[in-house]
C-alpha cells in the first residue's frame, strides 16, 4: 500500500483529497493542528488514516511526524506529499502590518518549505528508501498569477511557492521526483468563512474601509459558490498523486453565471470583473495527435500561435458579440478581462511545450484548443444573456 503525506487535512481540499485517495487505496498521514480533529478525522476516514498533529511552521514537530511517517514506511518510499496547509490575510499594503505579512508567508510559504525539507527524503532522494519515487503537489491557487488588491499578503505567499516549485521541480530531477503545481480558484472551505473573524474596524477611518467591507463580503459568499472541494482538481486526481503522467501545473476556476457576474461587475474595486470572467478549462492526459508541433523550442510556440489562430476565430466572433449585448458599463471591463485572459492562456499553455518529449508538445497544443473553446463557450453565453 503506497502512502501520501497531506497538510491542513482537517477541512476542504485537504479533507477531499484525503478522502479520494483512501478510496483509490492509499494510506494517508493527514496534519491537523488539534488534537478534537485527530480523532474526528481517525473516526471519519478509519484505519488507513494516520493523523499527523503539527503546525506547519514548527519545524522540530514537523520533523517530529516525518520521522514518524519513516518508521511507518518500514523502509518504503513516500508516494506523495501534498503541501495543502494555508491562510489568507487581507488587508492593503500600506496599512498591512508588517508582522501580518510576516505571519502569512511563515504559514503559507515557510511552512511548505519546511514540509519538503521533512518529508522530502522519503519521496525518495533518500538512497536507502525502496520502491517508485514520490512526488510533491504545491496547492497554489490563481492568485498565483494574479495579485488583486486587499488581498496582497496571500497574493504574494502563492507567488512564491509558484517560484519555489519551478526551481525545486528542475533540483529534484536528479532525485526522479517531480513538483506539481495545483491552482484553483475558489472552492468552498472554511478559509472564506474565516473573513468573518477579521477584525477591519482598524480600517475605519481608512480611505480603503468601503472596499475591504465589500471584499469580505465577497469573500464570505465564496464559500457557498465555490468550486466544491470534491470536484477541484487537488481532490479529483488526488493533488496529482493518483495520476500515471499528470500535468505540472494546473488551474482551475469555477465558472461565473450570470448573477454571479452581474454582481461582481458592481464592485467597486475592479478585481470582482476579472474573476468572473477567467475561466480555465483543463487538457486531458493526452493530447490530440492532430495538434502536434514538431521541432525546437521556438518552431513549436510559433506552430501553436498559428493554430491558435484558428481556434480564436470562434473565440473573436463571441468576444465582438458580448462586447455588443453588454452594458457601457460592462463594455471596458469585459475589454481588460479579455486581454487579461489571452495573456494567461498564452502564458499557461505554452509553458507545457518547455518539456521534452512529444507529451509535452501534445499537452500544449491541447491547452491552447481546450482553453479557447471554453473561453468561447463562455463568452457566447454572456452574449446570450
Amino acid at each position: 500500500m503506497r502512502s501520501v503525506v497531506i497538510t491542513g487535512a482537517s477541512t476542504g481540499i485537504g479533507w477531499a483529497s484525503a478522502k479520494m485517495l483512501l478510496d483509490r487505496g492509499f494510506r494517508v498521514f493527514g496534519s491537523v493542528r488539534k488534537q478534537a480533529d485527530a480523532d474526528r478525522l481517525r473516526s471519519e476516514f478509519g484505519a488507513n488514516f494516520t493523523p499527523l498533529i503539527f503546525d506547519v511552521t514548527d519545524e522540530a514537530a514537523v520533523l517530529a511526524a516525518a520521522r514518524e511517517v519513516r518508521t511507518a514506511l518500514n523502509g518504503e518510499t513516500l508516494a506523495g506529499l501534498v503541501n495543502n496547509a494555508g491562510i489568507a490575510v487581507s488587508g492593503p499594503v500600506l496599512e498591512l502590518a508588517a508582522d501580518e505579512f510576516r505571519r502569512q508567508m511563515e504559514v503559507n510559504f515557510i511552512g511548505p518549505i519546511i514540509a519538503t525539507q521533512a518529508f522530502g527524503p522519503l519521496l525518495g532522494s533518500d538512497p536507502a528508501l525502496k520502491g517508485a519515487k514520490g512526488r510533491i503537489v504545491m496547492i497554489s491557487s490563481v492568485a498565483g498569477k494574479n495579485g488583486n488588491p486587499m488581498t496582497s499578503a496571500y497574493s504574494a505567499s502563492k507567488h512564491a511557492i509558484e517560484g519555489l516549485s519551478e526551481s525545486l521541480r528542475r533540483e529534484l530531477m536528479l532525485f526522479g521526483i517531480d513538483v506539481i503545481i495545483i491552482a484553483p480558484g475558489a472552492v468552498k472551505t472554511p478559509i472564506w468563512s474565516k473573513a468573518d473573524e477579521v477584525d477591519i474596524s482598524v480600517y475605519k477611518n481608512s480611505p480603503y474601509f468601503p472596499a475591504l467591507e465589500k471584499i469580505r463580503a465577497f469573500m464570505l459568499s465564496l464559500g457557498t459558490t465555490g468550486l466544491p472541494a470534491e470536484q477541484s482538481d487537488a481532490a479529483v486526481d488526488g493533488g496529482g498523486i493518483a495520476q500515471a503522467h499528470p500535468r505540472s501545473d494546473h488551474r482551475q476556476a469555477p465558472r461565473a453565471d450570470a448573477a454571479g457576474m452581474s454582481m461582481m461587475l458592481r464592485m467597486a474595486t475592479g478585481l470582482a470583473a476579472f474573476l468572473a470572467l477567467v475561466s480555465v478549462a483543463h487538457a486531458g492526459d493526452q493530447g490530440d495527435g492532430e495538434q502536434s508541433c514538431d521541432g525546437n523550442t521556438y518552431q513549436m510556440v510559433e506552430c501553436l500561435k498559428a493554430k491558435t489562430a484558428q481556434w480564436d476565430k470562434r473565440l473573436n466572433a463571441a468576444y465582438q458579440k458580448a462586447l455588443q449585448d453588454a452594458v457601457p458599463a460592462q463594455r471596458d471591463p469585459l475589454r481588460a478581462a479579455q486581454r487579461l485572459w489571452i495573456q494567461y492562456r498564452d502564458a499557461n499553455c505554452l509553458y507545457y511545450g518547455m518539456g521534452e518529449g512529444t507529451i509535452a508538445r501534445l499537452d500544449a497544443g491541447e491547452c491552447m484548443r481546450s482553453m479557447t473553446e471554453a473561453r468561447a463557450k463562455e463568452l457566447e453565453g454572456i452574449g446570450q444573456q
